[in-house]
């Protein structure tokens, strides 16, 4: 076989994809879709080829914004002028980081089965990675970016696009959420050794960095007094050593944290982070391009108004998923506390819950981690209608909606409205209203989004560290029936170009934090793999190739 352009990734994520199956096989997979069409990123419908404006006609050769440059004319999304001033900005990053290296000393990161390969073919042999390069002074460190603006403006897919431009082998793409639950772990597993004080924040600060010195944070808000107190110092630490930051986030650095407890502790970080970042605004922009990719909805996982006719939809759907196997309750653990799971299917990773005992109790993103890992599908019934009087309901409903959007699960939802009335702060001035009112925001376009056929053909991702039981050179062939049954999405004993796109997705996600695959990467993978040119993987070849190339895919 000839290697055409090859990209490493990790073999594959054999989490359980959604399929056009009946019930029984929902049951088993954690799918509801029977429509495989899928539409690009932003603009649904037909892809057409447009014309390049002059700025992105000149795009340099290489990064974010010539890769912009290219969906534009392949007509798979629609050139932005707002999202072009801000790829400008990411392009003078990617190219400022050519070289550059923080002071501390990183761990080398193994490249595995490719390595040499890329090598040979020249396409590794940058210094930005965790080794070689030079270390640079902090006051040389580039500055980060901080986009902000409303929700679906294409702020976290022009990150990702940096992201998997970027040349810097060491870096990290993740929710701010999960960032900060991990760093809250690693204190708990500090001071566990006796580690406390500015000992334990170095230490948790070197083994960031360790991991990842590029840090790109998707959804940065701060609504929990014991992040916001911690914030400051832990972000002195990481930019102190050389860390280079980019961030997305619904609000201006001025109004993190807006009205929260102790804020006065909590300024002194908005001030290193506007020192430490070119902060741009996406405000001007008017286009949810979520609203526009849910246009396919299918409509049936979000039930509203909560009257006896939704309730019997939510019922119906409720039985054939489960199968009407028995119920049982499950405590689940979350950072050594309990969580109660009243309504689960028996053997199954199917449960029932009520609004008011996700969101009408103290819980919090480790609990619904906890969650999100046990269970693919969650029903959720009772979402009433709020204002600023339900304010610790509204928090706790972001957080949870960002959760389950992270890791795939799948929502059904039988609410008083629709996600875009389930909130109403009522009248004032938007720079008074506090977090909670911008956040919701994005929770209503994610519950849009997961409505719709794209995401509910999503993998389940129930772990960040899921790919570590596939971790070696070969795989047994075990294994890898394991990974074609998650890919082979109809069942039909072949994998279509749709199908291999969902693995690859999962591939450059697991490797790279981000899903954007290009066009050529899948074109040129299928062509290898459909020998026989029948527009298909089969079985046969999708193993030969598995037991040959183990845990490395050859694009």
């Amino acid at each position: 076989m000839r290697l055409v352009r090859p990209v490493l990734c990790s073999f594959a994520r054999a989490g359980h994809r959604l399929q056009a199956q009946p019930a029984a096989a929902f049951r088993a997979s954690g799918s509801f879709c029977a429509d495989q069409t899928r539409g690009s990123s932003f603009v649904p419908g037909r892809k057409r080829a447009v014309a390049l404006t002059p700025c992105l006609a000149n795009a340099p050769t290489a990064g974010p914004l010539q890769a912009y440059a290219k969906l534009v004319l392949k007509g798979e999304i629609r050139e932005d002028r707002h999202q072009v001033k801000a790829l400008h900005l990411l392009q003078t990053l990617h190219a400022s980081l050519e070289g550059y290296r923080p002071q501390v000393p990183l761990r080398e990161q193994h490249l595995g089965l490719w390595s040499s390969v890329l090598n040979s073919l020249g396409g590794n042999n940058d210094d930005n990675g965790s080794s070689g390069g030079h270390s640079q002074p902090t006051e040389n460190t580039p500055r980060g970016i901080y986009m902000h603006g409303g929700v679906g403006t294409g702020k976290t897919f022009m990150m990702d696009l940096f992201f998997q431009e970027s040349p810097v082998t060491s870096k990290r793409r993740v929710h701010f959420l999960d960032f900060m639950l991990d760093v809250h772990q690693r204190m708990h597993k500090c001071r566990q050794r006796g580690i406390s004080g500015e000992v334990m924040v170095s230490t948790v600060t070197d083994e960031i960095l360790e991991e990842g010195w590029l840090l790109c944070f998707d959804e940065m808000q701060v609504t929990d007094i014991a992040d916001a107190m911690m914030i400051r110092q832990l972000f002195s630490g990481l930019w102190g050593k050389g860390a280079v930051v980019v961030a997305t986030s619904n609000r201006p650095p001025d109004h993190l944290y807006h009205k929260g407890l102790q804020r006065a502790a909590f300024l002194p970080f908005i001030e290193q982070l506007k020192e430490r970042s070119h902060v741009h605004s996406l405000e001007a922009s008017r286009t949810d391009y979520r609203l526009l990719k849910g246009v396919d909805s299918v409509s049936k996982v979000y039930l509203s108004p909560d009257n006896a006719k939704s309730r019997e939809e939510f019922d119906n759907l409720w039985k054939a998923i489960s199968g009407g196997v028995q119920t049982v309750p499950v405590n689940l653990s979350a950072q050594g506390r309990s969580v109660r799971i009243p309504r689960a299917v028996k053997g199954g990773r199917v449960a029932m819950m009520t609004f008011d005992e996700l969101c009408g109790k103290a819980l919090g993103a480790a609990d619904y981690t906890a969650i999100s890992e046990a269970f693919h599908t969650l029903f959720v019934h009772g979402v009433p209608m709020m204002n600023l009087v339900h304010i610790n309901q509204v928090r706790r409903l972001i957080t949870l909606v960002d959760v389950m959007y992270e890791r795939g699960v799948k929502l059904v939802c039988l609410a008083e409205a629709l996600p875009l009335e389930l909130f109403d702060p009522g009248p004032g001035r938007r720079e008074d209203m506090p977090d909670e009112v911008f956040a919701f925001g994005r929770t209503a376009s994610r519950l849009t989004e997961m409505q719709g056929q794209k995401y509910l053909k999503r993998t389940w991702r129930p772990s960040e560290n899921y790919l570590v039981r596939f971790t070696g050179e070969q795989l047994s062939d075990e294994e890898l029936v394991k990974i074609w049954e998650a890919y082979d999405v109809n069942g039909d004993g072949r994998m279509d170009r749709e199908e291999l796109s969902f693995l690859m997705e999962d591939l450059c996600e697991a490797k790279n934090g981000h899903r954007n695959v290009p066009t050529e990467a899948l074109d040129t993978t299928f062509k290898a793999m459909d020998l026989e040119n029948e527009g298909y993987v089969s079985n046969k070849t999708f193993m030969r190739f598995g037991r040959r190339f183990g845990l490395t895919v050859w694009w």
